[in-house]
């Protein structure tokens, strides 16, 4: 039978497509080069011929989920015809997901340097997208904020905080998430509306 040899950058998505799928459900550390080729039924060295190790392909992994992620939120915050409090309220409520944050650690395990690597490449994203949400909240009185481009980035980095750290909470759910509304409270009176989302 003859070998079907796959455009360049048809067979470099699928391995990008695959080792998502695999680093998702086992997790980074327990899922090898050696496994995602088998999945794809192709050599190892296929792999390798595209990335130079298992890092450098988590690293394309890591900028693909961003990717994603931003893609999702703009396409769910179009479809609101709201203010820029309810928007953000909408984003409040994706962050407090605790599945989604424990399935972020999950595929890192602990290791620090893959967890700053996706935190900066998130933040990075965000931050235009946090800046004009805050000037948006400016226009149509949701909230008064002298320098949006600079609460996006406290924001965003207190959100990152909390993710780097959330891998080492050995915590109930429930504590989890009072942990979570705490964080919350603190990033809301940043804009002066703590007293306003608390009570809605």
């Amino acid at each position: 039978m003859a070998r079907i040899t796959k455009p360049v950058e048809e067979r470099r998505q699928e391995i990008i497509n695959t080792a998502h799928i695999m680093f998702m459900s086992n997790g980074f550390d327990k899922t090898q080069m050696a496994d995602i080729s088998k999945k794809m039924n192709v050599a190892t060295g296929t792999i390798y011929h595209y990335f130079k190790s298992r890092t450098d392909l988590l690293y394309v992994v890591i900028d693909k989920i961003v990717d994603e992620k931003m893609k999702n939120l703009k396409k769910q915050q179009s479809k609101l015809h709201v203010s820029a409090f309810d928007r953000l309220k909408q984003i409040i409520l994706s962050f407090q997901n605790i599945e989604k944050l424990e399935n972020i650690s999950f595929i890192f395990g602990n290791d620090p340097v893959l967890i700053q690597y996706y935190l900066l490449k998130l933040n990075n994203s965000l931050s235009p997208f946090f800046g004009s949400l805050i000037e948006q909240g400016n226009a149509d009185g949701s909230w008064k904020c002298e320098y949006p481009k600079e609460t996006a980035i406290f924001i965003l980095h207190g959100m990152a905080g909390v993710m780097a750290d959330w891998h080492q909470l050995k915590e109930s759910k429930q504590k989890k998430h009072k942990k979570i509304e705490i964080y919350t409270s603190m990033f809301l009176r940043v804009l002066g509306i703590a007293e306003t989302a608390n009570n809605e």
